[in-house]
């Protein structure tokens, strides 16, 4: 829209809706009473960006949930997705938002552009918990080794934690293929050796007379 009202030569103040003319009158009319303590008219888009921001931030009725009961139960990697990428994308989109349904963004939000130490303990519980509930488990497991030695940035930064999943899953997707392609063939040559072994030769007689003929 910016980028419209830039060509078209318009002010993008004039042409989109402001927040404060967004929100129903009688919800904006409790929300300047009972929240900013204003009269309506001196409510800006500003003091209801802060507020939502300020909610989203903080956890549903002050409950503090069992964070990694949460996302055992309701995190899970769907291994029918055949694409890895998309497999992935998926599992990341799903953390997001149980986070945001748990008013945990807070504490497990997307890492912010300041780079405070606040910001590297919440990306670091992230790509725990990121890590903790992958599936199959010989994925899990190849992940943690592999942060906790080779790839250690990966072990506090999700872009790059997800760039290494993708990479390990399709590695292992492809062996697996293999594996099984493999199996299949030499199935294939032990029922052809089997086989080969059964078949006996037989004879019937040219005449029936034959049979009657005294030795």
């Amino acid at each position: 829209m910016r980028e419209r009202c830039a060509v078209t030569n318009k002010v993008y103040e004039s042409v989109v809706k402001s927040v404060v003319n967004s929100v129903e009158p009688r919800i904006l009319s409790d929300l300047a009473r009972y929240t900013f303590e204003k009269k309506v008219n001196e409510v800006t888009d500003s003091d209801i960006m802060t507020a939502v921001n300020k909610t989203c931030n903080t956890m549903l009725n002050t409950h503090a949930p069992d964070i990694e009961e949460v996302f055992k139960k309701n995190l899970k990697m769907n291994l029918r997705e055949l694409d890895i990428e998309n497999r992935v994308i998926a599992y990341f989109v799903d953390f997001d938002r149980l986070v945001e349904e748990h008013g945990l963004s807070g504490v497990l939000g997307p890492e912010k552009l300041d780079n405070t130490e606040d910001n590297k303990h919440r990306c670091k519980d992230r790509c725990k918990i990121l890590i903790d509930n992958l599936m199959p488990a010989v994925l899990k497991t190849d992940i943690k080794r592999l942060v906790s030695v080779q790839h250690r940035q990966a072990k506090t930064n999700d872009v790059q934690l997800r760039r290494l999943i993708v990479e390990r899953a399709k590695e292992q997707q492809h062996f697996h293929q293999l594996s099984s392609e493999k199996g299949d063939n030499t199935k294939k040559q032990e029922t052809k050796k089997s086989d080969g072994g059964k078949k006996t030769a037989t004879t019937v007689p040219k005449d029936s007379k034959e049979l009657s003929k005294p030795k």
